[in-house]
């Protein structure tokens, strides 16, 4: 009876021992597959941040490309007023000047 009882707890302990086993090969498979689900996570996230990153720096030069422009703009507007004021003056002038002869002939 000993012998019979003996042999009994060794299978229980054989069959503990299995499913131990397999539950520490299911544990260790299931942690690979979440350390490579996190790993690829990390590097998505750093696409992403690079993308954004990206993203951030062509809007920061289109922005300074339109400030330039818009800088130039107003340079080229402030040049085109001097000049028109120059030539309205010019032409004031002459139109004076025109007007001063004619009235001289006239006179």
């Amino acid at each position: 009876e000993v012998q019979e009882r003996l042999k009994q707890v060794t299978q229980q302990i054989s069959s503990v021992n299995g499913a131990r086993d397999r539950l520490t090969s299911e544990l260790q498979s299931t942690s690979n597959h979440y350390a490579s689900q996190v790993a690829l996570l990390q590097i998505h996230k750093q696409g992403l941040c690079s993308e954004k990153d990206k993203q951030l720096r062509i809007q920061s030069a289109a922005e300074r490309c339109f400030s330039d422009l818009q800088a130039t703009l107003e340079k080229k507007r402030e040049t085109a007023q001097i000049q028109r004021s120059k030539y309205d003056r010019q032409i004031s002038a002459t139109a004076r000047g025109h007007l001063q002869v004619l009235c001289t002939v006239l006179q």
